[in-house]
Formats: structure tokens, C-alpha cells, sequence
């Protein structure tokens, strides 16, 4: 397993009083796999994987704060991972 890291800027809003942050994203990226074929017929047998971003950690100041995002915030943040 090869663990990868990208770095995102986000902003913290505690009672109106905004910082911004840098955080160090871990991951994990599955390359994409296509499912086995029929010889001869090329009839699918198991389905095709997209490739895919596992998001391991989100460390900033030497703690993970991964629980601190939302579903939808991971989701994009592993978008981003893929886009680059």
C-alpha cells in the first residue's frame, strides 16, 4: 500500500471569527479496474471500478481532524485528489 498526501487550505468560523488552515490530506488511490470479460463472447462477468481516492487521515498541527468534515466536504475533497 503506497500512502499519498495533498494539501488543502481551509477556513475555521468559531463564533463569527474566521482562520485560515493548511491540512495535509493521506491517501490511497485505486487505479481503475475493468472487470473480467467472457473469452470469445466479451459478455461482462464482474463489473468495471473507477478509480478511486481512500482518504486515510486530514492532519493539521500534528492531529487528525478528519471527523471535523462532513460526508459532502470528504467527497469533494477527494475530487479535487483525482482532478489534479
Amino acid at each position: 500500500m503506497t500512502i499519498n498526501s495533498h494539501y488543502i487550505d481551509f477556513t475555521v468560523d468559531m463564533d463569527g471569527y474566521q482562520s485560515e488552515h493548511e491540512a495535509e490530506v493521506r491517501y490511497e488511490y485505486h487505479e481503475a479496474e475493468r472487470g473480467s470479460r467472457e473469452r470469445g463472447s466479451g459478455i461482462q462477468l464482474e463489473p468495471d471500478y473507477p478509480e478511486s481516492v481512500e482518504i486515510l487521515k486530514i492532519i493539521c498541527q500534528k492531529q487528525d481532524i478528519m471527523n471535523l468534515f462532513s460526508d459532502r466536504q470528504i467527497e469533494v475533497i477527494q475530487q479535487q485528489i483525482l482532478g489534479d
